[in-house]
């Protein structure tokens, strides 16, 4: 009996920082299938953008949560996205190229690593 309180705390406490990781992951995916885009003549013009910038406060969020592989690849998103777009702006992009991009991303944010030992120390992040 006594053994099973100290159990079911840790167990809840695993549980918790896996959950949390998920959630991340499917905010960054919702992040990125929230962007519009649509070619025009002059090339792909990018009508909805305004969630890309919140994948920086997620950067910091999984760098405190110490699953800093998965917050490299995020800044790996942010930073293709941001690159893309001035090609987008400046009518060198095509709707194929940003397609191909735009599928990237979300195989990346599908895929983000955690960092395993994080969701299995027995004691929280201090």
């Amino acid at each position: 009996m006594l053994l099973g309180i100290p159990i079911a705390f840790y167990c809840s406490a695993v549980y918790g920082r896996i959950s949390r990781f998920s959630e991340i992951k499917r905010e960054v995916l919702r992040i990125i299938r929230t962007v519009d885009f649509m070619q025009e003549e002059t090339g792909v013009v990018i009508t909805k953008d305004e969630d890309i910038s919140k994948l920086s406060l997620i950067i910091s969020e999984l760098l405190s949560l110490r699953h800093r592989k998965a917050a490299e690849e995020v800044s790996r998103i942010f930073s293709d996205f941001h690159e893309i777009s001035i090609h987008a702006k400046i009518g060198r992009l095509d709707a194929s190229a940003f397609g191909h991009s735009y599928s990237n991303w979300q195989s990346t944010a599908n895929n983000l690593p955690p960092n395993q030992l994080t969701f299995w120390l027995p004691w929280p992040k201090l």
